[in-house]
């Protein structure tokens, strides 16, 4: 893996070098300002990029723009290094989707897990599967063969299970088995999980669509939680999970497609892993805060929670697709507080400007994902209401729980289908 690091100061690229080198075992190269980085993007071939935003000549945002810009790099992932949280750098760079970040001054051992986990994540990509591939599970007839690609015989003897009494399951314990027995007779779709050997889910993807007569099979990713984001040329995430009902119901989903306020969702699987990203980095470079995604999916929020939305339009749909962020009051002072830089004071004006300012520039990432898959899709203005009442959401829903490592800080970030014009909240009163 071959890693481009951007920044004026040697001592960070020291740093990041010798983190890159010594954990994560990449060819590291270096450049002090964003002229210099793009005559080596243009030359050279990079895996990612870690990128300084102050720096001179060319900073950081700009050559962000300028690499986005450029078609053989526009899908290009890309750490940045900021130590400014100033709200129109955090929506920019948001906004030309950041794949991750870090905070100056540079810490070692931050740095250092951090690094590792973004490297570590560029196996999965967020690019939408290509408009027009035509491949779906939707219609899939009983009696149609599904091939199970995964190393743990519990979990395919579990699919057999819950499956084969309406469909022929077919089973693959490695990448490379799986291909073989794509080759010998094609599945209807394939359910493709982990632990795959020598071809891991990634080069399986990238093979099975190189060959013309596989190219247009279905797959499906069994994610270890559903929130990872969907590899390149899968066409559906769904979450990896040993019960049976919970199994069936996201698995006909996918074959039945459901209402188009379901199908609305369900046809875009990129934006959760988008949605998380987007989250994440918002909160840590705008708030301070460090969030990761719970393991479980949370339970809709609840009535008196603090909550904004945006909703998405889709012209070309029935329906369209609300994001929104609910909290407690408690949590969303305490995210105002941090965000006002310790304010002693904070007023329902200033949780309402924060509230409104968040999922303002998340929903900004989203537009850019739908956009880039091809949608036509206009945002509206940020709402913000205390709910009166729990939020109402179809099985379909995106919800995803948020938390930071001490525990003191829970929100709640999700989409939702919402029918064309309707009301964005049950009951809301205004805060």
């Amino acid at each position: 893996m071959k890693a481009l690091i951007v920044d004026d100061e040697p001592t960070v690229r020291l740093l990041l070098s010798r983190i890159l080198r010594r954990e994560v075992d990449c060819a590291v190269t270096e450049a002090t300002n964003g002229i210099e980085a793009l005559d080596l993007l243009a030359r050279h071939h990079f895996d990612f990029v870690v990128i300084d935003i102050m720096m001179p000549i060319m900073d950081g945002i700009e050559t962000l723009e300028a690499i986005r810009n450029t078609p053989q790099l526009r899908t290009l992932p890309v750490m940045v290094l900021s130590a400014v949280r100033d709200e129109a750098q955090v929506r920019q760079l948001v906004s030309l989707g950041v794949s991750a970040y870090l905070t100056k001054p540079l810490r070692p051992s931050d740095a250092s897990a951090r690094v590792q986990r973004f490297v570590a994540s560029l196996g999965a990509s967020t690019h939408a599967p290509q408009q027009g591939q035509g491949r779906t599970l939707l219609g899939l007839p009983d009696g149609a063969q599904i091939l199970v690609v995964d190393g743990d015989a519990d979990f395919r003897h579990f699919v057999r299970s819950t499956l084969g009494h309406q469909y022929v399951i077919a089973e693959a314990e490695g990448g490379a088995q799986g291909l073989r027995a794509c080759l010998d007779g094609r599945p209807a779709a394939i359910l493709l999980g982990q632990n795959l050997g020598a071809v891991p889910a990634p080069l399986f993807l990238r093979k099975l669509r190189s060959l013309p007569t596989l190219a247009s099979v279905p797959v499906v990713v069994a994610g270890s939680r559903g929130n990872e984001a969907p590899l390149a040329d899968a066409d559906a995430i769904i979450q990896r999970t040993f019960v049976p009902e919970a199994f069936k119901k996201q698995f006909a989903r996918l074959v039945t497609g459901g209402s188009p306020e379901q199908r609305v969702l369900l046809a875009r699987p990129e934006l959760r892993p988008q949605m998380i990203s987007a989250t994440e980095q918002v909160f840590g470079m705008m708030l301070g805060i460090e969030v990761f995604a719970d393991a479980v999916e949370p339970p809709p929020p609840a009535a008196g929670a603090d909550h904004a939305c945006v909703v998405l339009s889709l012209p070309a749909e029935d329906s369209d697709l609300e994001f929104g962020v609910a909290t407690a009051r408690e949590m969303s002072e305490r995210m105002t507080a941090l965000f006002l830089q310790g304010a002693e004071v904070v007023t329902d004006e200033d949780v309402a400007s924060t509230l409104q300012e968040v999922a303002n520039i998340i929903s900004g990432r989203l537009q850019n994902a739908l956009r880039g898959r091809g949608d036509e899709v206009t945002i509206g203005l940020p709402l913000v209401s205390v709910l009166a009442e729990t939020l109402a959401v179809a099985d379909t829903w995106a919800g995803v729980g948020f938390h930071n490592a001490a525990g003191d800080i829970r929100f709640t970030a999700y989409l939702r289908p919402v029918p064309r014009h309707a009301p964005t909240t049950a009951g809301a009163s205004a805060s």
